[in-house]
């Protein structure tokens, strides 16, 4: 079987490279040409100053993080001393008022001294007097017993 295209078709598909018009590469070239100047200008461009736009972000980001972490470190640094200072005021602190409360502990312990000397000596004297008086209550005794004996011897 043999087909036969139609005249005006074979015109309209004849693709026969050796009788190129000069013109269609022109064409070609010029719509490469637009179509690069349009992606350059509607996508490239913005995607380029889009990434450029991030690494300006990213490296105000990383130099505001060193920033911060230098100023954390002072910070840190600041805290730590006052710290010590507040650890060594306590320590201070402490001390004055153990040696404040053994001060206390101490006049306390002298004035209940004081008062058991005091008691003490109150109640040696007291007793020295009862003594004196047991030996003058004795000596009265036994000098009634001595009358009454001698009494007796000479009565009998």
């Amino acid at each position: 079987m043999n087909y036969q295209a139609s005249p005006h078709l074979i015109r309209f598909f004849d693709f026969d490279l050796l009788h190129m018009e000069l013109n269609t590469p022109l064409y070609t070239l010029a719509l490469v040409l637009v179509v690069m100047f349009l992606m350059n200008k509607l996508l490239f461009r913005p995607v380029l100053q889009t990434l450029a736009n991030r690494a300006k972000l990213m490296q105000s980001l990383q130099n505001a993080a060193v920033g911060h972490r230098e100023q954390m470190d002072r910070l840190n640094q600041d805290y730590e001393s006052r710290l010590a200072e507040v650890r060594a005021e306590v320590a201070r602190v402490r001390a004055e008022s153990s040696r404040e409360t053994q001060r206390e502990v101490n006049a306390i312990l002298e004035q209940a001294h004081k008062e058991a000397q005091a008691d003490f000596e109150s109640a040696l004297a007291d007793l020295q007097q009862q003594v004196e008086a047991a030996k003058r209550e004795l000596s009265a005794a036994s000098q009634r017993l001595a009358e009454q004996t001698t009494n007796r011897i000479l009565h009998v």
